[in-house]
Formats: structure tokens, sequence, C-alpha cells
């Protein structure tokens, strides 16, 4: 967000939660962070709408996520594929947007697809039906968004002396 847009804020408003069936949160603690927007989040997955909490840690929200996936810290993006992985083979993908908005998907979807989804589980530390169930329930929701923060390398340090 920073190098996009000049800024870290979100690119959603927290009004767009009302609004929205699945959101993911990877890397954040937002009740411990944004107490505001966190509150929103935990009464969204209290709601019985979707929630994905995507950290190692077992958050406050993650206890009332749908679904936690503690993955071992730095493995975001292996996990992020093979979620995309589910969402390809399961055909979930929004093909008009594709289309309309792509360029290099095929190629894409080829290297995706070549995973090897036990050395994916093995470095995620995240069982692959887990992450499965997630990427269905994230690509089937009629409207979703995703929350990201900076995950474990935000930590807390002593101040110089």
């Amino acid at each position: 967000m920073q190098r996009a847009f000049g800024t870290g804020a979100a690119t959603n408003s927290v009004e767009d939660l009302k609004y929205t069936d699945c959101i993911p949160v990877i890397g954040a603690n937002p009740t411990d962070a944004h107490p505001v927007t966190g509150a929103k989040l935990k009464q969204h997955a209290m709601s019985g709408k979707t929630t994905i909490v995507i950290d190692p840690r077992r958050t406050e929200l993650a206890r009332y996520a749908t679904y936690h996936l503690p993955l071992r810290p730095g493995t975001n993006v292996a996990l992020l594929n093979m979620m995309l992985y589910y969402i390809m083979t399961e055909n979930l993908e929004d093909r008009t947007f594709i289309e309309n908005r792509t360029e290099g998907y095929e190629a894409f979807r080829e290297q995706i697809l070549k995973l090897d989804l036990g050395e994916m589980e093995q470095v995620t530390g995240v069982d692959r039906n887990l992450a499965r169930l997630a990427a269905i329930a994230y690509a089937s929701a009629p409207n979703a968004m995703s929350f990201h923060g900076l995950g474990s390398r935000n930590i807390r340090r002593a101040p110089s002396p």
C-alpha cells in the first residue's frame, strides 16, 4: 500500500464490512493493533460470516474465525499459492474478470498447478485440506475483502539508549 498509494492506509472502509460475506485476515492482529476495526471484525466473525485468519499466532480474532490457518512465519506466499491452487482446480476463478483485466494468466495458472502440495504443506505447516476449505470458502463468497498486516515482522523493539 505504501508503494502503490503513498500510505499504509486501508483500501476499504470499516463500513464495507457490512457488505462482505468472507474476509481473510492475513498477518494482522486487528483486535490488538486496531481496536475499533478489530471489534468490527470480531463482530463479523461472531455473526457467522466467514472469517479466515492466516497467522502463526492464535490471536483473539483467530478464536472466533471460521478457519484459522496457523502457518509458519514467512510462508504467507506459499500458503496463498496453495489456496490459489484449490481455487483453480475447483474452477472458482472469476473468468470474466481475468479475461478483461489481466495479462499472462494462463502462464501463471500453469505455474500454480505445478505446485507440490505435499511440499507446500511441509513448508507452511498448514494442513492442505484446511487450506482447501478456506480457499473454497473465500472464492465462493458472493462478496469478499481482505485485511492485511505486517505479520510477525511487526514486533516491538526496546528503544535505543
